[in-house]
């Protein structure tokens, strides 16, 4: 298996939401940030504060993706 692989894609609003309602009690600052995430914020020149405030626009969210790493990790990116 590569590094890492797209599992699942869910464009579904009502799939979203159920994916959502797991989140929605955490705040952007709640959740774990790992090196990697630091890296990609340099390498693409985004801003963390505009992360931290669209955070919770949960509404927004039209498509997820949920990955499995090489390690066997689960882990979802959401596109906003």
């Amino acid at each position: 298996m590569p590094d890492d692989a797209i599992i699942e894609v869910y464009e579904k609003e009502e799939d979203i939401s159920k994916i959502v309602s797991n989140i929605e009690r955490f705040s952007f600052d709640d959740l774990i940030k790992t090196n990697h995430f630091y890296y990609s914020l340099d390498e693409k020149g985004t801003d963390i504060n505009v992360l931290r405030d669209g955070f919770r626009e949960f509404s927004r969210i039209k498509l997820i993706n949920k990955r499995k790493h090489r390690n066997g990790k689960i882990s979802y990116d959401f596109y906003y």
